[in-house]
Parts: C-alpha cells; sequence; structure tokens
C-alpha cells in the first residue's frame, strides 16, 4: 500500500521554483512529494568507555505545500523566496547502540513535519539574443524537519534537526525566442549551521532526557526543469530537486535529564557525523505578472 500511495504521489506532486523572463515576475503555488535519508553518527568518551550511537530515517516520504515567487529589483536585479510545509506520511528508523553490548530497534515513524524557507537575489546576464540568461546568486535558507516515532519501551522520541545559513550559486535559464517553453537549473552551495536535538519522554513526562548538539554543514542544493505557457499569463512545470548536505565536526554536546521537576545538565565532548539527502519531483501551477 504504501508503495502505491508513493508512486501516485509522485505523478501529481513536486517540489520547485518557476523560471521567467528577467523582466517579468511570477507567483507559483507548489504541492510536492519529496524523500528524505537523515543519518546521525555520535561518539563519545568519558576517559573510560567510548559510546557509539548510529541513527538512521531511511525513505521518509513527505507531502508538502507551498508558494514560491520571483520579480525584478531595482530594475537590474532579480530575487526570488519559497516557502513549504509538509507532512511526514511514513518512514523507518535503525538505531544502534554500542556500549559493551551492541543495541538494534527499528521503528515506524509516527509523523510530524518539515518546513522550508528561502530567499536570494540574483544578476542576470544574457547571450544568445536574451534567449539564455545565466544570474549568479547570494542568498539566505532555512530547513527544519521534526519526527516523531513510538518505541517499544512506551516512550515518545522527538527527533528535530535544523539547518540555517547563507548560500551562493547560479541559476540558469533557456527560452527561445519567440516560444512558449523554457528549460531552467539552478546550483548552490549552502554554507549552514545544524542545530540537532533529541528528547525521549518516559511514563507520561515523569522523565524526559534531551541531548542538543550544534555544528556546522556544508551542502549542494541542485534543481532542474521546464515551464510551459497557458493562456491568460499562466504556466505549468515539471522539475527534479536535490538535496545533500554533511557535517562532520568534535564538539560538546549538552545532554538534559529531568526527573521529579530536577533538572541536570551534562557535558560531554562528542565526534559526529551527519548526512541528509533528499529528492523532490512533480508540478507547479504558476501565474505571471
Amino acid at each position: 500500500m504504501r508503495n502505491w500511495t508513493t508512486f501516485l504521489m509522485t505523478l501529481i506532486v513536486g517540489s520547485t521554483a518557476s523560471y521567467v523572463n528577467a523582466d517579468m515576475g511570477q507567483v507559483a503555488f507548489e504541492a510536492g512529494y519529496r524523500s528524505d535519508n537523515i543519518t546521525f553518527n555520535r561518539t563519545t568518551n568519558d576517559g573510560t568507555t567510548t559510546n557509539e550511537v548510529n541513527t538512521k530515517f531511511k525513505d521518509l516520504d513527505v507531502f508538502h505545500i507551498g508558494l514560491s515567487g520571483r520579480t525584478a529589483v531595482g530594475g537590474n536585479f532579480y530575487g526570488r523566496a519559497g516557502l513549504n510545509y509538509g507532512w511526514i506520511l511514513d518512514g523507518d528508523l535503525k538505531q544502534t547502540i554500542t556500549q559493551d553490548d551492541g543495541l538494534v530497534s527499528k521503528n515506524v515513524i509516527d509523523n510530524r513535519f518539515v518546513f522550508d524557507a528561502n530567499i536570494a537575489i540574483g544578476y542576470p546576464f544574457y547571450f544568445n539574443d536574451c534567449s539564455v540568461t545565466l544570474s549568479p546568486v547570494v542568498g539566505y535558507a532555512f530547513k527544519a524537519q521534526h519526527v516523531r516515532l513510538d518505541d517499544a519501551s512506551n516512550s515518545l522520541n522527538k527527533f528535530v534537526t535544523r539547518y540555517f545559513g547563507p548560500f551562493v550559486g547560479a541559476d540558469f535559464n533557456y527560452r527561445p525566442y519567440n516560444e512558449s517553453w523554457n528549460i531552467f537549473a539552478e546550483a548552490e552551495y549552502h554554507f549552514a549551521r545544524l542545530h540537532a536535538k533529541q528528547s525521549n519522554v518516559r511514563d507520561s513526562g515523569i522523565d524526559q532526557a534531551t541531548l542538543t548538539n550544534h555544528t556546522r554543514a556544508r551542502g549542494w542544493v541542485f534543481s532542474v526543469g521546464t515551464d510551459y505557457d497557458l493562456r491568460n499569463d499562466w504556466t505549468v512545470g515539471l522539475a527534479l530537486k536535490f538535496n545533500n548536505r554533511k557535517a562532520h565536526k568534535s564538539h560538546v554536546i549538552e545532554t538534559t535529564t529531568v526527573k521529579d521537576s530536577t533538572s541536570v545538565t551534562q557535558k560531554t565532548k562528542a565526534k559526529n557525523a551527519n548526512k541528509w539527502n533528499s529528492y523532490a519531483v512533480g508540478l507547479t501551477l504558476g501565474r505571471q505578472f
């Protein structure tokens, strides 16, 4: 059933920002499917014992909607922005904890959400009688993933990741003269901060443990697709979008434990390796102005 749901959603939905001529603007509604894979590898050593925790969220199926747009800025520049909110429909978790003995637990993702926002400004360069546009861009992006699951110990586990920071890139657009279609592509390199948090609540909230870590992350975002002009300035688009980010750093993590209204915070030096990759595919419906 899950495979059929994923297949049908892939056919009808997607996530992208659509391109138009530089002297025009556009607002586009998005309804999208994407698949996420998230990996956290953490190694700590308290002087006597080395602990390794490997957590992998696999095949997170996300359905999301959003709004994107672009317009001329100051005559020579243009700006673009996008907002997306999505629901995690399904997914798997595999966690391996090594401390003397190995422990492996597999869980089904309960639900929660994802949220993306970005804004950028670019300067277009025109080639081949303005049919080809190449635009260097700078911008800022924020991406969040909130995952919740129920495990066999009757605890509610929450995993939260937030990526935010600037990016540089280039936008490409090809639109033949006097034609009603165009091909576009985006490439972005992100300089991000990663904030990750894991919360475990047991016995209706009597005991609570929260682990937080902060580190730098780097990554690429690629988009490619096509738009077609309909009547009365309406457009439809088809696009693919790929995202890949990595974070590797040794730093101090904080673990906060709450029991009987008493909070205790412990700081531990840890070596972390975090990865996130995703893809999205589908359609947009836009309006030119």
